[in-house]
């Protein structure tokens, strides 16, 4: 690659003194990438783990970015990343817990940040959807998305009511975890319908005879209010999250109801990930 702290023949740009490059270019010396690439994005993965705990972001950021690239193409390297995002992810609540600028805040915040980055870098080819699939079985998307609806917006007071205009949902929309929560669900959901039609099961559950069921966009069990074959928009962390209708009975066909509109460019995915809070 080349700018912007690439991938060059020598490994990783050494931004920041930090030692990636040394680091990169015994991993590329030393092993076979086409051999064992398993065993490199192991050294990538351990190097990741020192740049963030150091709070090295410029050096973790151009690692993050490299890992999915590097692992797709592999079947054991995509098994050793996706195993990585997934308990990186399951942390997010943790996250909350701590306090903000205190030093253990910011390496947890430095290593969800980096996951978000290895999923919005996943490639949008076959590799790319094997990667997916693997974090999807790992658990990395229930996660996230146990994070968002039974962490995140759980309280009572309007963030479980969805109620915009309430303190509940400002309190859940200023939460540390919930950018990098956001961020790791779009990249997972974007390109791969599996991933979305499981967002979809997920975010319809709370909307569908739950507490919020007063806004009366979701209706209540088998009727379906008419939206069949259209796209309904759960409202999550203060952005949407565009789902095609599945009745709330089988998440599967979630993808089939809106493949004639989306089919056409990435803008129409079967699921459109939520914003960063306060966008649309």
């Amino acid at each position: 690659g080349s700018g912007g702290g690439g991938v060059s023949s020598s490994g990783v740009g050494d931004s920041e003194g930090s030692g990636v490059s040394g680091t990169a270019k015994t991993a590329a010396g030393g092993i076979d990438a086409d051999k064992d690439a398993a065993a490199q994005v192991r050294v990538f993965l351990v190097k990741l783990g020192e740049l963030t705990s150091a709070g090295t972001r410029r050096a973790a950021d151009t690692l993050a970015r490299v890992l999915p690239r590097l692992a797709a193409g592999d079947a054991a390297a995509t098994e050793e990343l996706a195993g990585h995002v997934a308990a990186s992810v399951a942390r997010l609540p943790d996250l909350d817990k701590l306090t903000p600028g205190l030093p253990g805040a910011e390496a947890l915040l430095l290593e969800l940040h980096c996951c978000a980055l290895v999923t919005e870098g996943i490639p949008s080819d076959a590799t790319g959807a094997r990667l997916k699939s693997r974090l999807l079985a790992r658990g990395a998307l229930s996660a996230v998305t146990a994070y968002l609806l039974d962490v995140a917006f759980a309280g009572e007071g309007g963030a479980r009511e969805r109620d915009k205009s309430s303190a509940a949902w400002s309190a859940a929309c200023g939460l540390p975890a919930l950018p990098p929560a956001l961020a790791t669900l779009q990249g997972l959901v974007k390109s791969h319908p599996a991933a979305a039609a499981a967002a979809v099961a997920a975010t319809a559950k709370p909307l569908e005879g739950g507490a919020g069921n007063g806004g009366g966009s979701s209706g209540g069990g088998g009727g379906g209010g008419g939206l069949k074959g259209r796209s309904r928009r759960n409202s999550v962390g203060g952005g949407e999250v565009g789902v095609p209708e599945d009745d709330g009975e089988d998440a599967a066909e979630a993808d089939d109801a809106d493949d004639a509109d989306d089919s056409d460019s990435d803008s129409n995915d079967a699921a459109r990930a939520p914003a960063v809070p306060g966008g649309r």
